[in-house]
């Protein structure tokens, strides 16, 4: 009862102030249990380790090199106008894979509203959380300090966590706001697709193919504060195995992107989404946009939630370039279903790379 007239109270709060300052003091006052920690966590908590050399902290960011920033709004100008912009969306993809997203559209309302559903989620009892032992996993091992729950809105089990979230009502507020706003993201993600179809020099409808039947999943990363930051990971280097992924967080610094080298602290911005290229989109453009390793870490005081919308193709979908990028060289890729792609990844365990999708001639 304590707990549901907290949550009440800081609805009324966040109805009486739109903005992302408020949500984010009311996450980092929340009292999230981690109550389940293994014994290498447990010894994690008790012995200091050598700090990592690649160790970069949450809120140490480079200044002088900063991702691009795409201006939605820009693209419903004149055509002058839009072609400029779109190869500067382009351009991001080449060189960074990733960019912030402003004046995006997506109302800041169902934002919040969708953060909400998942601070309850995480704040429920790992028994709880267990009950979607599919799609939760508070993860084991020492440089790992993070759960996560991954929903697919397509599936028509949000009843579940309708029961679960707000028993005995289930007044579907939980599927009512994962419907809407899977609805809103699909639809910008798909606009940002066919603008870069469009700026790779084809025909939207190109794509047509490869978007028919796309799948979208919701992923929810809480990472609770740590005590040892420095020997901990919230989510390992990894690649997605995406389109893209256009996702926002609740205003707390942790996510990082390797470059050149090294490791870049990407800073949140309260009025952009981030978007990033994924696996898909590095093999359909045959290597021209780059699918880049990230990862997240965790800090001492601030736990940090990030929501993130991915799209992905049918799994029937053969991935290989269309002719127009094939026709500046060979393809880089082996020709396989998107299920095929997946399946050996998870089989390989390979988080951080496509080698296993390059064609010999091309490694």
């Amino acid at each position: 009862m304590v707990l549901e007239a907290l949550t009440r109270s800081k609805q009324v709060e966040r109805q009486k102030d739109g903005s992302r300052g408020s949500l984010r003091s009311w996450a980092c006052g929340r009292e999230f249990r981690v109550d389940s920690l293994s014994a290498s966590q447990n010894q994690l908590l008790e012995h200091d380790g050598p700090v990592p050399a690649d160790f970069v902290g949450h809120d140490e960011f480079q200044k002088d090199e900063e991702i691009p920033v795409v201006d939605m709004a820009l693209f419903d100008g004149d055509t002058d106008a839009v072609k400029r912009n779109v190869l500067q969306m382009v351009a991001a993809c080449e060189e960074w894979g990733y960019f912030y997203l402003i004046n995006h559209g997506v109302e800041l309302q169902l934002m919040h509203k969708v953060e909400q559903q998942a601070y309850d989620f995480f704040s429920m009892s790992t028994v709880e959380k267990s009950k979607h032992s599919s799609h939760y996993s508070l993860l084991e091992k020492v440089k790992r300090w993070s759960e996560w729950v991954t929903i697919k809105p397509a599936e028509g089990k949000l009843d579940e966590y309708d029961n679960q979230l707000s028993p005995p009502d289930n007044n579907h507020e939980f599927s009512t706001t994962v419907k809407e706003y899977d609805a809103v993201m699909k639809k910008l993600a798909m606009r940002i697709v066919k603008l870069l179809v469009g700026g790779l020099g084809m025909k939207s409808w190109r794509f047509d193919d490869f978007l028919e039947g796309v799948d979208a999943t919701l992923r929810w990363n809480y990472q609770p504060p740590c005590p040892r930051p420095e020997n901990a990971m919230g989510i390992s280097p990894h690649t997605d195995p995406y389109i893209i992924t256009i996702q926002h967080d609740s205003g707390i610094g942790g996510l990082q992107v390797h470059r050149k080298g090294k490791w870049l602290g990407i800073p949140p911005r309260a009025d952009a989404l981030i978007v990033n290229v994924g696996d898909v989109f590095e093999i359909l453009t045959n290597g021209k946009f780059k699918s880049p390793s990230h990862r997240t870490v965790v800090n001492k005081v601030e736990g940090r939630l990030s929501v993130a919308h991915c799209l992905a193709p049918a799994e029937y979908v053969t991935l290989i370039p269309p002719p127009e990028i094939l026709k500046h060289g060979p393809n880089h890729y082996k020709a396989r279903t998107y299920l095929e792609y997946f399946n050996t990844r998870k089989r390989l365990d390979s988080c951080n790379s496509l080698e296993f999708m390059k064609l010999p001639t091309s490694v």
